[in-house]
């Protein structure tokens, strides 16, 4: 599956994501009224070109869904996990592949983003505040912020989805407040467990960042905060 990505010319930081390139029938008249001319950043591979790295991918494609679209991921248990072909009918869901290693990972990876997902700042209702706060078209890192305002829990997330097999270290991750940051889910053991963000000039809408020390190949972590007085 291929997911075209296309930057917004009136509204900085603003992305839109359609299954198809140049193809935006789906998308509704008024949201490409606010999203104006739609400016072309890049096609992704969402499931890959080998088996062996569906998997990743697949992940990436799933938190796209879940924290930059509104959806829990249940629903891709079938197409992703129990089928070795193009799906046609039931006799070609192979139920015995859920007993496989990557299988059950995936499916732990589903529980702990959809567990995530409860959380007041994912609910339809603070969609309103979501913030594509940017896509590094160098890096191929795409990063989003939810926050709750709805319930004034004060609290927020910003995920990190690396779009690449590339590796990166030492990352500059612009962030919207001089506070510490919190890893509450990662699909990788290489990020440290909290960050303390300093003063940034590097940024043109964010004036602090933290440092990643290494973001992995398809790496898709969320960091919660709190704002503080609340």
């Amino acid at each position: 599956m291929i997911c075209a990505i296309y930057r917004s010319a009136k509204k900085e930081g603003m992305y839109l994501y359609i299954e198809k390139r140049e193809q935006f029938d789906a998308v509704p008249d008024e949201l490409l009224h606010t999203f104006g001319k739609p400016q072309f950043s890049m096609l992704f591979n969402l499931n890959g070109d080998k088996q062996l790295k569906t998997a990743p991918n697949q992940k990436v494609m799933e938190a796209i869904i879940a924290f930059a679209c509104e959806g829990r991921i249940l629903d891709l248990l079938q197409t992703f996990l129990l089928q070795t072909g193009t799906f046609e009918h039931d006799s070609s869901i192979h139920w015995e592949l859920l007993k496989n290693k990557e299988s059950r990972e995936v499916i732990a990876y589903k529980k702990n983003i959809n567990h995530l997902l409860m959380h007041p700042a994912f609910w339809p209702e603070n969609t309103l505040y979501r913030k594509f706060i940017n896509i590094d078209d160098t890096n191929k890192i795409f990063i989003i912020q939810r926050v709750d305002r709805t319930q004034k829990t004060g609290e927020g997330f910003i995920i990190c989805i690396n779009l690449s097999s590339n590796v990166y270290y030492n990352y500059a991750l612009g962030v919207p407040s001089q506070i510490t940051y919190t890893t509450c889910f990662s699909t990788s053991s290489t990020m440290d467990h909290t960050y303390i963000a300093s003063e940034s000039n590097r940024f043109a809408s964010l004036r602090h960042e933290i440092i990643i020390k290494e973001i992995q190949p398809y790496h898709i972590f969320v960091l919660q905060y709190k704002k503080r007085g609340l």
